[in-house]
Protein backbone atom coordinates (compact mmCIF):
# COMPACT_ATOMS: atom_id res chain seq x y z
CA UNK A 1 0.00 0.00 0.00
CA UNK A 2 1.40 3.38 -0.97
CA UNK A 3 1.73 6.22 1.51
CA UNK A 4 -1.04 8.13 -0.29
CA UNK A 5 -3.37 5.11 -0.04
CA UNK A 6 -2.57 4.66 3.66
CA UNK A 7 -3.27 8.32 4.45
CA UNK A 8 -6.57 8.12 2.55
CA UNK A 9 -7.51 5.00 4.55
CA UNK A 10 -6.68 6.77 7.83
CA UNK A 11 -8.62 9.88 6.76
CA UNK A 12 -11.69 7.72 6.09
CA UNK A 13 -11.34 6.09 9.53
CA UNK A 14 -11.14 9.53 11.11
CA UNK A 15 -14.17 10.69 9.12
CA UNK A 16 -16.22 7.64 10.07
CA UNK A 17 -15.18 7.04 13.67
CA UNK A 18 -13.48 10.23 14.87
CA UNK A 19 -10.39 8.19 15.75
CA UNK A 20 -7.96 5.61 14.44
CA UNK A 21 -5.30 3.20 15.62
CA UNK A 22 -2.92 4.54 12.97
CA UNK A 23 0.48 6.01 13.77
CA UNK A 24 0.77 9.59 14.98
CA UNK A 25 2.11 10.75 11.62
CA UNK A 26 -0.66 9.00 9.70
CA UNK A 27 -3.29 10.49 11.98
CA UNK A 28 -1.85 13.99 11.58
CA UNK A 29 -1.77 13.55 7.80
CA UNK A 30 -5.37 12.29 7.81
CA UNK A 31 -6.54 15.26 9.88
CA UNK A 32 -4.84 17.67 7.45
CA UNK A 33 -6.41 15.92 4.47
CA UNK A 34 -9.85 16.36 6.09
CA UNK A 35 -9.14 19.96 7.18
CA UNK A 36 -10.01 18.99 10.76
CA UNK A 37 -7.74 20.41 13.46
CA UNK A 38 -9.92 18.77 16.13
CA UNK A 39 -8.88 15.32 14.81
CA UNK A 40 -5.17 15.94 15.46
CA UNK A 41 -3.63 13.92 18.32
CA UNK A 42 -3.83 15.85 21.61
CA UNK A 43 -0.06 16.32 21.81
CA UNK A 44 -0.09 17.98 18.38
CA UNK A 45 -3.16 20.24 18.60
CA UNK A 46 -1.12 23.19 17.27
CA UNK A 47 -1.34 23.14 13.45
CA UNK A 48 2.25 24.27 12.86
CA UNK A 49 3.71 21.78 15.34
CA UNK A 50 1.61 19.02 13.82
CA UNK A 51 2.75 19.89 10.27
CA UNK A 52 6.38 20.03 11.41
CA UNK A 53 5.95 16.58 13.01
CA UNK A 54 5.33 15.08 9.55
CA UNK A 55 8.35 13.98 7.57
CA UNK A 56 8.72 15.45 4.05
CA UNK A 57 7.26 12.33 2.40
CA UNK A 58 4.07 12.59 4.46
CA UNK A 59 3.83 16.32 3.75
CA UNK A 60 4.15 15.66 0.01
CA UNK A 61 1.52 12.89 0.19
CA UNK A 62 -0.91 15.29 1.92
CA UNK A 63 -0.27 17.90 -0.79
CA UNK A 64 -0.87 15.31 -3.53
CA UNK A 65 -4.13 14.11 -1.97
CA UNK A 66 -5.35 17.70 -1.60
CA UNK A 67 -4.26 18.77 -5.11
CA UNK A 68 -5.88 15.76 -6.75
CA UNK A 69 -9.02 15.97 -4.60
CA UNK A 70 -8.73 12.32 -3.57
CA UNK A 71 -10.54 12.93 -0.25
CA UNK A 72 -13.38 15.34 0.40
CA UNK A 73 -12.87 17.52 3.48
CA UNK A 74 -15.47 16.88 6.18
CA UNK A 75 -17.33 19.21 8.48
CA UNK A 76 -18.14 16.91 11.38
CA UNK A 77 -17.72 13.39 12.62
CA UNK A 78 -20.90 11.34 12.50
CA UNK A 79 -21.34 8.59 15.03
CA UNK A 80 -22.08 5.12 13.69
CA UNK A 81 -25.82 4.32 14.11
CA UNK A 82 -25.08 1.95 17.00
CA UNK A 83 -23.51 4.80 18.96
CA UNK A 84 -26.36 7.28 18.50
CA UNK A 85 -27.82 8.41 21.84
CA UNK A 86 -31.35 7.08 21.13
CA UNK A 87 -29.98 3.60 20.40
CA UNK A 88 -27.81 3.65 23.52
CA UNK A 89 -30.70 4.77 25.74
CA UNK A 90 -32.82 1.89 24.43
CA UNK A 91 -29.97 -0.56 24.97
CA UNK A 92 -29.48 0.71 28.54
CA UNK A 93 -33.18 0.11 29.29
CA UNK A 94 -33.03 -3.42 27.86
CA UNK A 95 -29.89 -4.25 29.86
CA UNK A 96 -31.48 -3.00 33.09
CA UNK A 97 -34.61 -5.05 32.36
CA UNK A 98 -32.44 -8.10 31.72
CA UNK A 99 -30.63 -7.49 35.04
CA UNK A 100 -33.91 -7.80 36.95
CA UNK A 101 -34.10 -11.46 35.92
CA UNK A 102 -30.57 -12.32 37.07
CA UNK A 103 -30.32 -14.00 40.47
CA UNK A 104 -26.67 -13.37 41.35
CA UNK A 105 -25.22 -10.74 43.62
CA UNK A 106 -23.32 -9.50 40.56
CA UNK A 107 -25.41 -8.24 37.66
CA UNK A 108 -23.63 -8.00 34.33
CA UNK A 109 -26.71 -6.29 32.88
CA UNK A 110 -26.54 -3.42 35.36
CA UNK A 111 -22.79 -3.09 35.01
CA UNK A 112 -23.01 -2.99 31.20
CA UNK A 113 -25.83 -0.44 31.42
CA UNK A 114 -23.70 1.73 33.74
CA UNK A 115 -20.79 1.64 31.29
CA UNK A 116 -23.03 2.60 28.37
CA UNK A 117 -24.63 5.39 30.40
CA UNK A 118 -21.19 6.77 31.31
CA UNK A 119 -20.20 6.67 27.63
CA UNK A 120 -23.41 8.45 26.64
CA UNK A 121 -22.92 11.08 29.35
CA UNK A 122 -19.32 11.85 28.40
CA UNK A 123 -19.44 11.87 24.60
CA UNK A 124 -22.38 14.23 24.11
CA UNK A 125 -22.21 13.99 20.30
CA UNK A 126 -23.61 16.82 18.32
CA UNK A 127 -21.76 18.79 15.73
CA UNK A 128 -18.51 20.52 15.04
CA UNK A 129 -18.54 22.44 18.35
CA UNK A 130 -18.49 19.25 20.40
CA UNK A 131 -17.28 16.26 18.39
CA UNK A 132 -16.98 12.94 20.21
CA UNK A 133 -13.52 11.92 21.41
CA UNK A 134 -12.56 8.25 21.25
Amino acid sequence: MSQVEKIIEVAEELRQWGGTAASTGERIAGAFVLNRQDLLPELYSDMVEAWDRLDPEFQEAVREIKRRGLVEPCQEVRLPPRLEPAYLRDLIQRLRAMARFEHDDFSIGDEAADVLQAFLDTTKPGGADNPPRF
